[in-house]
């Protein structure tokens, strides 16, 4: 009898782990308005798709997410490959997202004034460099990895500084302004045009390794039917699908935790096997 009723107890404490409905958040890059409104088309499709309850939640800031992710509160997550790394234990990566021309990876250049005298990344060293921010995976996880290759430690041997807002913009405008020698940003932010910025007055003399893109995680407690549920779903999405086009994303590929390493790696974490 008594083992009857311990076992009764264990199953509804692992059903209750996840009470339905589940949370879904997207890292917030955007105000939280904007966040909402690229999360939940992929909130409702997947309600549809599984027939599970899934209700959008949005977050302030970087580390109000990952704070939620780590507590519990967030079911099923969409961040970039640094804030996955950093929430692995408590999430597992079930798709990767393709976007841009790049598709499932994605990578930063190295940019400088184009009258610059600065000509390979060798003569970074001892420079004032911009990056977006050190939890950035193409605005400095990515470029670390290349330096960290030529034998170039830039925590050390250069002068870093973060933009402000974590802007790709403000690192372009410093560099162009000559307030930085040289900058960190995402190869997409370099492909866009800016008004205010003349492109043809900066050049890239540099290109950081390629990390994967942005990752769909969900709960480590999450029922594994569940989880393969979400999974194929995502994996069904068509392109050019409402989700989709919200998420600035073409379609999602499969992936697995180790594939994360790279990121890893950079951000001197611990790697999975």
């Amino acid at each position: 009898m008594t083992r009857i009723v311990a076992t009764v107890l264990a199953l509804a404490l692992t059903t209750s782990a996840w009470a339905l409905p589940y949370s879904i958040s997207i890292l917030p890059r955007q105000e939280p308005a904007e966040a909402l409104r690229q999360i939940t088309p992929l909130a409702e499709y997947l309600k549809e798709a599984t027939g599970l309850e899934v209700v959008p939640m949005v977050t302030a800031s970087f580390s109000e997410y990952e704070s939620k992710v780590n507590r519990g509160e967030i079911a099923i997550g969409y961040e970039n490959p640094y804030i996955y790394a950093r929430t692995s234990a408590n999430h597992q990566a079930i798709a990767v997202a393709s976007r841009g021309a790049s598709g499932p990876r994605f990578r930063g250049v190295i940019i400088t004034r184009a009258d610059s005298t600065i000509a390979t990344i060798d003569e970074l060293r001892g420079k004032k460099v911009g990056i977006i921010g050190y939890t950035s995976a193409c605005g400095y996880l990515s470029q670390k990895l290349t330096l960290m290759a030529a034998g170039i430690n830039p925590d050390t041997e250069l002068h870093l500084s973060e933009a402000m807002y974590n802007k790709a913009d403000n690192v372009m405008m410093s560099v162009y302004y000559g307030d930085l020698d040289a900058g960190f940003i995402q190869d997409g932010d370099w492909a866009k045009e800016y008004e205010y910025i003349p492109k043809s007055q900066l050049k890239v003399i540099g290109r950081g390794e390629w990390l994967p893109n942005w990752a769909m995680s969900v709960s480590r407690s999450m029922p594994e039917a569940d989880r393969v549920k979400i999974q194929e779903a995502l994996m069904a999405l068509p392109e050019g699908h409402a989700a989709l086009e919200a998420l600035q994303a073409h379609g999602f590929h499969e992936i697995s935790d180790a594939d994360f390493n790279s990121v890893r790696k950079a951000a001197g974490m611990p790697l999975a096997e």
